[in-house]
């Protein structure tokens, strides 16, 4: 998957991260493994208001600066660091917030993909 993604053309790319829902978006529009994620993180349960509306107020800045929202693999980060990385990498070029949204993906992918590997009721 990664050589798959790796060859793709740019705009393949980045419609892979447009793909992605925004963090802060309505519960119900979460897949189950989103909402699993986002709760061991701490950015569904640990929040304040003020955190919140930072990271509506990044993740805005983030869209139209890049065209995609933001992409982090919530579940090897807590809410602290989400905020963090949102408010660094609005700092990166066009080039550099591809490579590293892509980057999450990935991680995303391989963790999802462990999971479907091990869980008992697996049909691979």
């Amino acid at each position: 998957m990664d050589k798959f993604i790796d060859h793709l053309s740019i705009d393949g790319k980045a419609g892979i991260l447009r793909s992605y829902l925004d963090l802060i978006v309505r519960w119900e529009s979460l897949s189950g493994e989103s909402k699993r994620e986002q709760v061991e993180s701490g950015l569904r349960t640990a929040l304040s208001i003020e955190e919140i509306q930072q990271l509506k107020h990044y993740s805005i800045l983030y869209k139209e600066k890049f065209g995609f929202p933001f992409v982090i693999c919530a579940r090897l980060n807590n809410k602290d660091v989400v905020l963090e990385e949102i408010r660094a990498r609005l700092n990166n070029d066009s080039d550099e917030e591809l490579k590293c949204g892509i980057e999450e993906v990935k991680k995303i992918m391989l963790l999802r993909m462990e999971d479907l590997v091990e869980c008992q009721n697996s049909k691979l």
